[in-house]
């Protein structure tokens, strides 16, 4: 009887756990899906919570993400950008956010603004082929102290903006394209480990102060 009891009472103290758990994860999950699924197709706006954690997808029919819309989240995981995305927004993606692995830009983006990417944690970031992106704004992936592969910015960018990848200092090597215009002040300043700095453009582009500082 004894036996029955103890074992009865230790099943129902891991029930209770498990229902407790699976509450907390649901609850978390939906206030997730509800933030991206509710939004309009024009864009996701600002979150403020630090709950979040893992990875975040953006669904395809989403075309902006707004100002400051997942700052101060705590994500840990991949981001994952859908294919309908136009813009990323100021501190979209900043002060909070630390995205590991490989960034991939999609071909329907055409404008990065300030700071969206600041401080994150990607290895590698790739524009895709036909990429539709003329502007990365100033500060756009300042601090990204693990990326670790060549950036080979796209044909038909026109302005890197001022710190755009200042302190990225993993980056080995840079290819900027023929249709770039203008370089900011100090965009790749602190890039240490650059050994490569290509520009194909044919008349050169207006450049910065110490838009090359440190390499």
């Amino acid at each position: 009887m004894i036996l029955k009891l103890a074992i009865k009472n230790i099943f129902s103290r891991k029930s209770s756990f498990v229902i407790i758990f699976f509450i907390a994860f649901s609850i978390s999950v939906l206030v997730l899906t509800n933030s991206i699924f509710d939004s309009t197709e024009h864009g996701i706006q600002e979150t403020y919570t630090s709950s979040f954690t893992g990875d975040l997808v953006i669904p395809d029919k989403v075309k902006q993400i707004g100002y400051r819309a997942f700052y101060c989240c705590s994500f840990n995981g991949q981001l994952t950008l859908g294919n309908s995305l136009e813009k990323i927004e100021d501190e979209a993606l900043t002060w909070g956010p630390v995205f590991q692995g490989e960034l991939v830009i999609p071909q329907s983006v055409k404008s990065i603004e300030k700071m969206a990417f600041d401080g994150n944690g990607f290895s590698r970031i790739i524009f895709e082929e036909g990429s539709n992106l003329i502007k990365l704004g100033d500060r756009a992936f300042e601090d990204n102290l693990r990326l670790s592969d060549p950036i080979v910015l796209p044909e038909g960018l026109i302005t890197i903006g001022t710190q755009a990848f200042y302190g990225c200092r993993n980056i080995p090597a840079v290819i900027i394209p023929s249709s770039v215009t203008t370089i900011g002040s100090y965009a790749f300043r602190n890039c240490y480990y650059i050994t490569r700095m290509q520009c194909n453009a044919t008349t050169p582009p207006v450049v910065g102060s110490g838009a090359f500082d440190g390499i």
